[in-house]
């Protein structure tokens, strides 16, 4: 709620920070084509790349 109204700035919440940095990533593996199928193995690679990009 902080954030869409503009009251949140940024340092407040290191756990927050890292969630809003990762938002465009996750909503693009959470978006997927009903045709399209992905192996589990591949899956959990491609979380786990989002999780720990280093």
């Amino acid at each position: 709620m902080l954030i869409r109204i503009g009251a949140y700035t940024k340092g407040g919440d290191p756990d927050l920070d890292e969630a809003i940095s990762k938002k465009s990533e996750m909503e693009k593996f959470l978006i997927q084509n009903s045709a399209h199928k992905n192996e589990f193995k591949d899956t959990v690679e491609t979380l786990l790349k989002i999780m720990n990009p280093s």
